[in-house]
């Protein structure tokens, strides 16, 4: 059966997509990866470059599908830059002479293009330049098991959650909790192993990621795709910040799930920028077209703005830079405040106007979103906690959530110290000032870990749950000055060494967003030079 799921994932995932796990592969077989393509014009027909043990070079050109006579003769002059063009990058010992040259596809080699392909290496050759080797679907699906396989579930209860996740349609919303708390489960299941068998775990990690979103990726659903590798990298640094393991030990892996939530959000944006009118790709249960739109547009907002701010922060030029803000001024015009799972996403939008010198929009829009928490907890029920995802929010607020959801949300807040401390930030002391007898009867929440690293769990078990309403009276210059403190300290290691992944992790892990990690990411924002 296990067989089956690489087999079943093979066929699935397209050419771009296709790429970090192929990476991963190499790492795995004693590779060094030096280059992966952008897919530019001065690639000269490779899209990835790799170093072995020895110092010999490989080169390798990706494909989907069936190679046929047709498509061969499509690739046929990237193929001739593969095998006549040497490989030329800062990480190889000056010019390279020999290289090894494949076409690597998913699918297999059609019986006309067999011939032809193995004439044509035969051709170039011998008018000296490079032969061409192949790698088709059989071999991928035998190497990746034969390299991966150990670490696919065989209990049966991880088995269950892996299939589960595994077995998903496409266009329904991940299962966040349930990702995590299995990544969770896995990296404690290889707790005990030496440092290079945790290594290996980390690297199966990113491949099992892979497989648990075929479904995803055959639907092109590019946010879940996002959020899963965003719950992966959480779940590795939690195991790295468990273990004592140096950042050396897992940095391929980390940089290959970065490479692959940056490719989703070039591909998301292009369909953004494309087919501007039609946002709605995910289902949201049993919620009308209306609802799920507005649910849409509030998560694209959030992840669209959380990938502004890990740019500016890693000083990146972002992905078609100039229409974002076109995009995102009609995704605000559909948000909607269903749940305090959505005020990391919406928060998120402010940042991104305030880090491009739009003050006062930002400004309104965190009036806004404190207006929407009060008026909750005065004409609705409150809003669900930040444990609730979208769907789960929603269905509660419109009265069909049955008994799933029976807490009292009115009149406490997860997020309400938050939004206070960013307004005072922003000085918007007359606002707070006319609203603050409201405010006052709200709870503010907020859920310590006893040990920072905790920040990393879906759930907690040591720490504190803090609960007190803001000062009636309140000092102003008490605000402010909380307002202004540096929180960076209370993070763990992991995260105060990488302030870039803030804005993704708060997306992906709402109920971690509070004033500490807000205050820690906009101070990241703002200081980053524009």
């Amino acid at each position: 059966m296990l067989s089956k799921i690489v087999e079943n994932w093979l066929p699935n995932v397209g050419e771009l997509t296709f790429t970090v796990p192929f990476c991963q592969l190499l790492l795995r077989q004693g590779k060094r990866v030096i280059h992966i393509s952008s897919q530019g014009p001065m690639e000269q027909g490779k899209d990835i470059i790799a170093i072995d043990g020895e110092g010999r070079v490989h080169c390798y050109q990706l494909k989907c599908g069936q190679i046929t006579s047709n498509s061969w003769r499509e690739i046929k002059g990237e193929i001739d830059e593969l095998v006549e063009l040497p490989p030329v990058h800062p990480s190889l010992p000056g010019e390279v002479f020999e290289w090894d040259a494949y076409l690597v596809t998913n699918g297999n080699i059609a019986n006309p293009a067999v011939r032809t392909i193995k004439d044509y290496s035969d051709a170039k050759a011998g008018a000296g330049h490079r032969p061409l080797k192949t790698i088709v679907a059989g071999e991928l699906a035998r190497d990746f098991t034969d390299c991966f396989g150990g670490f696919l579930p065989v209990e049966i209860t991880d088995l269950q959650v892996f299939l589960e996740l595994y077995n998903q349609p496409g266009d329904e919303s991940l299962d966040c909790g349930k990702f995590k708390q299995y990544f969770e489960v896995f990296f404690a299941g290889h707790s005990s192993g030496s440092r290079q068998k945790k290594s290996e775990a980390i690297q199966a990690s990113l491949i099992l990621t892979s497989y648990l979103m075929t479904y995803k990726y055959a639907a092109g659903n590019r946010l879940d795709i996002i959020k899963a590798h965003v719950l992966l990298l959480v779940s590795i640094y939690q195991f790295a910040e468990a273990n004592g393991l140096k950042p050396s030990l897992y940095r391929g892996t980390e940089r290959l799930a970065y490479g692959a939530i940056e490719l989703e959000f070039r591909q998301l944006i292009d369909e953004l920028a494309e087919h501007s009118n039609n946002f709605v790709e995910a289902k949201y249960g049993l919620l009308s077209e209306a609802v799920t739109y507005k649910l849409r547009c509030t998560d694209l907002l959030g992840y669209v703005a959380s990938y502004l701010n890990y740019c500016r922060i890693l000083r990146k030029n972002p992905h078609r830079a100039g229409e974002i803000g076109a995009i995102m001024e009609k995704l605000e015009a559909g948000k909607v405040l269903a749940g305090e799972y959505a005020v990391p996403l919406l928060v998120n939008a402010c940042f991104t106007a305030w880090a491009s010198g739009r003050e006062q929009e930002a400004n309104d829009r965190l009036c806004g979103l404190l207006g929407g928490i009060l008026v909750a907890s005065l004409q609705q029920r409150g809003l669900p906690s930040p444990y609730y995802a979208a769907a789960e929010a929603a269905e509660w607020q419109i009265g069909i959530a049955g008994d799933d959801v029976d807490e009292d949300f009115r009149f406490k807040s997860y997020s309400l110290q938050t939004i206070l401390l960013l307004l005072a930030r922003s000085t918007q002391r007359d606002f707070l000032a006319r609203n603050w007898k409201l405010i006052s009867t709200h709870s503010m929440i907020e859920l310590v870990p006893d040990d920072p690293a905790d920040y990393l769990a879906w759930r907690f078990s040591n720490g504190t749950q803090v609960d007190r309403f803001p000062g009636a009276p309140q000092s102003w210059a008490r605000l402010v000055a909380d307002a202004q403190t540096d929180h960076l300290a209370s993070l763990p290691p992991v995260l105060r060494d990488r302030r870039h992944f803030l804005p993704l992790f708060v997306n992906a892990m709402p109920q971690r967003f509070n004033h500490k990690v807000a205050l820690t990411l906009l101070d990241a924002i703002v200081s980053a030079p524009d």
